[in-house]
């Protein structure tokens, strides 16, 4: 990932690209300019494959993950994560750590890792008394799951507090309650509640939830999706399949990374 010092110039760039660094209007207060959260000076980093399509949010974290437009973020996530269209995140969405391995007869890392602080004392202090260093021999198995790219589709909602394991992917209208503990994939239009977090039930009937993906509404120009019956699901659904005018929303999909350095502000 690429550090970047923020400066003036990265701040007026992500305004001119309305990539917004703070959420407002929740009360229906209006909040003149562009809110900033990064400090001057202050390091932010992005990845070479970081895309943040315009009209979106990343409220938390000096981390920028990919983001899709009408989403708001507002946690920290790692930068490697991709956040599809009017995605709501809310505050305080954690990722799982290290798993012990509760399989063995102890899932403490002194018999796994010898390079822990409290390990190499007593190994150091037991070859002064002894002359000879305690090795682990025949150390326990500590797999980890999946610690690759964190993928989240369009129109998710995930409430405050969830805690997600790194390397799953949350369908396409999926609701994540605050709280949830989330360490397996989650299907396209579940509610998942609870810890360890399980299926609630569908936000719709199945022929809705399939004809939903498969209307791809979020690829809609939002200027016309204001013109259709978002609030009744087999409306819409209906609705699109009948409109013969309906505009591709398509915008720039470019890397961040490229985008500014066009501008001039990073290095190419």
């Amino acid at each position: 990932m690429a550090k970047i010092e923020v400066t003036e110039a990265i701040h007026k760039a992500f305004e001119s690209l309305a990539i917004f660094q703070k959420r407002t209007g929740m009360r229906g207060k209006m909040r003149p300019g562009y809110p900033r959260r990064w400090k001057i000076g202050q390091v932010i980093a992005i990845g070479p494959e970081c895309v943040v399509e315009p009209f979106s949010t990343v409220a938390d974290g000096d981390q920028v993950p990919s983001v899709g437009s009408f989403s708001e973020v507002a946690s920290a996530f790692p930068g490697t994560t991709r956040i599809g269209r009017f995605c709501s995140i809310g505050l305080g969405v954690r990722f799982t750590g290290f798993r012990h391995p509760v399989e063995a007869a102890s899932s403490s890392s002194a018999f796994f890792n010898p390079q822990r602080e409290f390990f190499a004392a007593y190994a150091a202090a037991r070859e002064v008394e002894t002359g000879q260093r305690p090795q682990i021999t025949a150390p326990v198995d500590a797999p980890q799951p999946q610690r690759g790219p964190l993928v989240i589709g369009h129109d998710v909602w995930i409430g405050d507090g969830a805690v997600l394991r790194g390397g799953i992917t949350i369908g396409d209208g999926a609701v994540i309650a605050g709280g949830a503990v989330v360490t397996k994939d989650v299907p396209a239009y579940a509610v998942i509640g609870g810890n360890p977090g399980r299926v609630i039930r569908q936000r719709f009937p199945d022929e809705i939830c399939a004809a939903l993906q498969e209307s791809r509404w979020w690829e809609i120009e939002l200027e016309d999706l204001l013109r259709l019956p978002m609030g009744d699901p087999a409306a819409l659904v209906t609705a699109i399949a009948q409109a013969g005018d309906l505009r591709r929303y398509d915008p720039d999909r470019t890397p961040l990374l490229r985008r500014l350095a066009k501008m001039g502000v990073v290095g190419a």
